[in-house]
């Protein structure tokens, strides 16, 4: 039994697979499933339009551009804001070496900080696909940092990690959790590219 209307872009080839995704979207059946508003649809769109995020074959995200927000400073001291803005500095400059993948300049995703606009509206504005959040709580000498990436269309969780260090040595800290993003958004573009090959 059929339980699930075929993807348009089979009985079309003219219809790109982003918007096949969208048009999907729109008519699941479970509504928490589907856009809450035309707005929704509207910034999907944008974003699809801005070359922000594709689709492959597969029906995977493939990011086209990132940005990265500032960190939210659950520690109130200026201290902890330092170490958290470097951390942002250091993801932007080691996933702008990344080929293909375009990085959202610092001073345009700064401008969200303290701002609590939602994930599709931050990636509208910056034409970003997918966006890289989190937040530096510190204790004496202890430091805690959560990131996230983020599907800027789906709002879903791509990859999340935790780090929990004794603050020794700042830049090398800061180091090792620009070298962890990285990696991440580079097996997420390895992963969508791989199954983009194997559905052809």
């Amino acid at each position: 039994m059929v339980t699930r209307e075929p993807l348009l872009s089979t009985e079309s080839r003219a219809i790109p697979p982003e918007i096949d995704r969208i048009i999907t979207r729109c008519l699941e059946k479970k509504r928490t499933r589907r856009f809450q508003s035309m707005w929704e649809v509207k910034i999907a769109l944008d974003q699809v339009r801005a070359g922000a995020l594709v689709t492959n074959r597969a029906g995977r995200n493939v990011l086209r551009s990132i940005a990265v927000l500032p960190f939210v400073n659950l520690s109130a001291d200026k201290e902890s804001e330092y170490f958290s803005d470097g951390l942002a500095e250091e993801i932007i400059d080691g996933l702008g070496k990344i080929p293909g993948l375009r990085v959202v300049a610092r001073t345009s995703s700064f401008a969200f900080r303290g701002r609590s606009n939602a994930i599709r509206e931050i990636g509208r504005e910056l034409n970003a696909g997918g966006l890289v959040e989190g937040s530096v709580r510190r204790t004496g000498d202890c430091v805690r940092v959560t990131i996230r990436l983020i599907d800027a269309i789906d709002e879903s969780r791509l990859w999340s990690q935790r780090f929990h260090r004794e603050l020794t040595s700042i830049f090398a800290f800061q180091d090792e959790i620009a070298e962890a993003v990285v990696a991440s958004v580079n097996a997420v573009l390895l992963t969508a590219a791989a199954s983009d090959i194997n559905s052809q």
